[in-house]
């Protein structure tokens, strides 16, 4: 989870006491859907869209609903979001959209402010949660994905929970899923299906536990029962066969799988090679402890001490097809993926390295 910085703007008090501050800003109003009545005590966020600055600079709107956030010269999403204040009004990104990707971005220059940033916000739902771990509050970033729209509702910075695990979002009416991210731990608490279509007190909270999790570690070996360095072994959750999380081997072939939840049971694989962006299918290699076909891997259900020697054996089947990559202009190209393409009655992926069959 990437924990963002927070800068709370309070100009007026920073310029009595001498502290020099950016003389740049964007500044705007947030008014109701309808135009006409400006909305107070919502947080207007501004990141920089590079990550550079992990900063977030905010304002909170008053009565007249203005605000005017200074920040250094750079791009930035805007977003207006209430979470934080227990406002009726649905997170939304400069532009009317709900996701940073869809939202128009707003370029600051040295020394020049950025007015006129209007925002027309939708009411929805409030609702109210709690994040535990191990039985106890915990502190966590919580986002909500709308199964039915498809859509991401968190603003910048999502709805915190604070030191007794409670938070607050709105939401527009949907199904969704609750995601809780807390420092320190691999793996988030989820809580879904969960249906919204109305306001949700203290008597109906949303809780959501941060699992416990642990670590299975093992050697990986080729048919000559050389250790192999460099090869990925990737946990896959059979409830969905997705990999959460996955080990590199060492020198000595070793490797360690971190944060596989306490309770759930997965499957191992093994390749050579892999691209960041393959997660999600049936893949080539070789499933713990030496099987090609997953359905003939062994499942491990994870226990809060963890497993070791969970060991894997490379067979010879196979063969390679090697080449050169390179420009228009002949110069070799580093670091590409090769891919091979086979017609579908071939039955096997078309979208797997080459080096990987």
């Amino acid at each position: 989870m990437k924990i963002m910085r927070t800068v709370f703007v309070v100009l007026t008090f920073l310029a009595l006491i001498g502290i020099t501050v950016s003389a740049e800003s964007i500044s705007g109003q947030v008014l109701d859907y309808y135009g006409t009545t400006p909305v107070e005590g919502v947080t207007v966020q501004c990141l920089e869209t590079t990550g550079v600055d992990s900063t977030v600079y905010r304002f909170v709107t008053g009565a007249d609903g203005n605000f005017s956030v200074g920040v250094p010269p750079a791009t930035y999403y805007v977003c207006v979001n209430g979470n934080d204040t227990g406002s009726i009004y649905i997170p939304q990104y400069y532009g009317g959209v709900n996701y940073s990707s869809y939202s128009y971005t707003v370029t600051v220059d040295e020394g020049v402010d950025v007015p006129g940033i209007l925002f027309y916000m939708f009411t929805g739902f409030r609702v109210q949660g709690k994040v535990e771990f191990q039985g106890a509050p915990a502190e966590a970033t919580i986002i909500a994905f709308d199964n039915t729209t498809g859509y991401y509702y968190y603003g910048l910075t999502g709805a915190d929970s604070g030191s007794d695990g409670m938070f607050k979002m709105t939401l527009p009416q949907g199904t969704y899923e609750f995601t809780a991210y807390a420092s320190g731990q691999v793996q988030p608490g989820m809580k879904s299906p969960v249906i919204i279509n109305d306001d949700r007190d203290s008597t109906n909270l949303i809780n959501i536990e941060i699992p416990t999790t642990a670590s299975v570690s093992g050697t990986v070996t080729g048919p000559g029962s050389e250790a192999l360095e460099e090869v990925r072994v990737d946990a896959f959750d059979i409830e969905n066969m997705y990999t959460y999380s996955y080990g590199l081997t060492d020198e000595n072939g070793n490797y360690t799988i971190p944060g596989l939840v306490t309770g759930r049971t997965y499957k191992f694989l093994c390749r050579t090679n892999f691209h960041p962006s393959f997660t999600y299918w049936d893949f080539p290699g070789t499933w713990y402890p030496n099987a090609t076909d997953p359905g003939n891997g062994t499942s491990i259900t994870i226990n809060p001490a963890g497993h070791t020697g969970i060991n894997i054996t490379l067979d010879a089947n196979g063969g390679t097809i090697s080449g050169l990559v390179t420009d228009d202009e002949g110069t070799p190209v580093e670091n590409a993926y090769v891919y091979d393409f086979y017609y579908p009655s071939a039955h096997i992926n078309p979208y797997v390295a080459i080096a990987q069959r």
